[in-house]
C-alpha cells in the first residue's frame, strides 16, 4: 500500500478514535501522564496536545510498521492496538531522554 494512502488511513483511524472514545482515551493521557510523573518528568499533557503528538508521531512511524497486512479484521485490530502500544512507549522514552538524559 501507498505510504501516503496508508498515512490517510492511519490519520481517520486515529482521528475517529480521538473523538469517538473520547472518554477511554482520556483514561490513557491521564495514565500516560501518570507514568511521566513517576519518572520525575515535568510534562503534563492536555488530551489536545496528547493527541496531536501521537497523530504526528503514527504519521512517522506510518513507514515503519505495516499492520494492513492483515488477513482478518481481528488481526488488523490486534496489530493496530500493538501499534498504538508501541507509539506510547516511544513517547514516553523521548520524554525520558528529552528530560533526564
Amino acid at each position: 500500500m501507498e505510504l501516503d494512502k496508508r498515512k490517510r488511513i492511519i490519520k481517520n483511524i486515529l482521528t475517529n478514535s480521538f473523538v469517538n472514545d473520547y472518554h477511554g482515551n482520556k483514561k490513557v493521557v491521564a495514565k500516560f501522564n501518570g507514568r511521566l510523573r513517576k519518572l520525575n518528568i515535568p510534562v503534563n499533557y492536555s488530551y489536545d496536545a496528547f493527541c496531536i503528538e501521537f497523530l504526528n508521531s503514527a504519521l512517522k512511524s506510518a513507514d515503519h510498521r505495516d499492520f494492513f497486512i492483515a488477513v482478518s479484521f481481528d488481526e488488523f485490530y490486534g496489530k493496530l492496538s500493538k501499534f498504538n502500544r508501541i507509539l506510547i512507549k516511544d513517547m514516553e522514552i523521548n520524554k525520558f531522554v528529552t528530560y533526564c538524559l
